[in-house]
């Protein structure tokens, strides 16, 4: 599977690699998207976009975990090879910011979501 972000729109597309066809269409992005990334394991799909928020995706589902304020505006991704944080970077102009975020499992998100009068906070 291969995801493409749209700086122009406010989506994903998901695509099959071996046929070519656009499966899944992800929207949720206020402005245009700018980073995509797969989690190691390919269960979780983070998403960057200038609303300078990080998104993070059920693939199997195609359901939104979280949605994560960050400090840059045209960020790029990337997961750490375990899979446990997720760098949100930006190198454009003068700006060279990078920030690092814990990555929730779905456990970690299964058990706030469990309790819904906790503030969903799965990032730290």
């Amino acid at each position: 599977m291969l995801a493409t972000p749209s700086l122009g729109g406010n989506e994903v597309r998901l695509w099959e690699l071996g046929s070519g066809i656009n499966t899944i269409t992800l929207y949720g992005h206020v402005g245009g998207v700018t980073a995509v990334s797969f989690s190691p394991d390919g269960r979780t799909l983070a998403t960057a976009g200038t609303d300078m928020k990080v998104k993070l995706w059920n693939i199997a589902t195609q359901q939104e975990l979280a949605t994560i304020p960050v400090i840059v505006e045209f960020p790029t991704l990337s997961f750490s090879p375990d899979g446990r944080m997720l760098a949100v970077g930006e190198m454009t102009g003068d700006n060279r910011r990078i920030q690092i975020l814990h990555a929730p499992s779905f456990e970690e998100i299964a058990a706030i979501e469990a309790k819904p009068d906790q503030t969903k906070r799965p990032a730290r």
